[in-house]
């Protein structure tokens, strides 16, 4: 009937608008005097989720992440990572900026724990290695291109080795995966010097 259909199309127009004003949720996390701001879509974004996207981002492991909002620790029971970021945080750890809620945390964890340190010295020591074997003149002398040669293979083992040994998570992850591939192609170039020097 014609109210029935009159019912339905504000029904749907309620839900619509339901899903409009629905915003998502925005976390400002300060971590070692940096701020890092993540955006979720959805306003029921759990603890455990939130965890989960400070490791995936932060490359901080959810088993050393500690979160404190306006004041308070979020430990225990009361902040299992299936309890609300938004319930959590409450009143006083929410603020609403254009309609967006903002919740304020602090992350702490022990110092380096994201791993950035060992990742960013063993990219210095690719980028040595790259740099020395682009440097070796086509007309050097057999046994100088040797020697530069094992200085620049030390440095691509040592480079390996400690990304080997580093305890990753999240980007700094994935940074790794990357170092290690670049490890490989420099070192196929080392092999290919080799031949053209026709050192064995």
């Amino acid at each position: 009937s014609h109210g029935s259909r009159v019912h339905k199309r504000r029904l749907a127009l309620s839900r619509c608008d339901t899903i409009l004003g629905m915003s998502g949720i925005k976390v400002s996390i300060h971590h070692n005097k940096d701020k890092h701001e993540l955006d979720f879509e959805s306003p029921d974004l759990t603890i455990g989720e939130l965890r989960e996207a400070i490791e995936r981002q932060l490359s901080v492991a959810q088993d050393v992440q500690q979160l404190i909002c306006a004041g308070r620790k979020w430990v225990g029971v009361a902040f299992g990572n299936d309890v609300k970021v938004l319930d959590a945080a409450g009143p006083r750890g929410t603020k609403d900026v254009m309609g967006v809620k903002v919740v304020t945390l602090m992350l702490m964890a022990p110092a380096g724990v994201d791993g950035s340190e060992d990742v960013n010295k063993c990219e210095g020591q690719v980028n040595e290695a790259s740099q020395r074997l682009s440097a070796i003149a086509a007309d050097a002398q057999p046994d100088d291109a040797r020697k530069e040669l094992r200085v620049i293979s030390d440095l691509l083992c040592r480079a390996s080795e400690g990304l080997d040994c580093a305890k990753l998570v999240g980007a700094q992850k994935d940074r790794r995966r990357a170092l290690l591939k670049r490890i490989e192609e420099v070192d196929q170039e080392v092999e290919n010097t080799k031949k053209r020097f026709v050192i064995a």
